[in-house]
């Protein structure tokens, strides 16, 4: 989770699930062709050029994995192991993120306190 915010022009935040990096991640999982990954990498690339995120909000897998239809049943399988793949994509990319774990309203209180500590806002949720 990705959080944005233009702070001299608003108080509100964005949270974005999926950015370029993220989609990199799933491009070179769920690809065969190097030629497609490369563009995709590419693309990705050039995204994380023109985006400042303000923090980024990493969801550990912890909590129970609820399929939509949309999840890789592969990445269920071991979402710890794909989990640090993604954080590694990060690190490569020198892209900060603090952990965010726990049950669910651990992961709401630690988000709020993280909101208020490195973006200056005060929560009021």
């Amino acid at each position: 989770m990705l959080a944005y915010t233009n702070r001299q022009q608003t108080n509100k935040i964005l949270f974005v699930d999926t950015d370029a990096l993220t989609t990199l991640f799933y491009s070179e999982f769920l690809l065969t062709d190097s030629n497609s990954i490369n563009v995709c990498k590419k693309f990705a690339e050039a995204i994380l050029q023109t985006t400042k995120w303000d923090m980024i909000l990493f969801l550990e897998p912890d909590v129970e994995f609820v399929q939509d239809g949309t999840r890789n049943e592969k990445i269920k399988s071991d979402r710890l192991h794909y989990s640090n793949q993604l954080k590694m994509l990060f690190d490569k990319y020198d892209l900060k993120y603090e952990i965010v774990e726990g049950d669910y309203l651990s992961r709401f209180d630690t988000a709020k306190k993280l909101i208020e500590k490195n973006l200056g806002l005060t929560t009021v949720w």
